[in-house]
């Protein structure tokens, strides 16, 4: 017995494509802070090894 399956593919909405890009945007926008916190964190660690801070 062959089974068929036929499967419709859906075109996202606009609303799905914005919504899409709106969290993209959010998770660049938390990846940037995270890594821009710890560049700051590192620089902090290297000038109190020095005695500079």
């Amino acid at each position: 017995m062959t089974r068929c399956i036929i499967v419709f593919r859906q075109e996202p909405s606009e609303l799905a494509a914005i919504v899409s890009r709106e969290r993209n945007w959010r998770r660049i926008e938390m990846n940037q802070l995270i890594y821009l916190i710890g560049l700051i964190v590192v620089i902090l660690a290297i000038l109190s090894f020095f005695g500079l801070r």
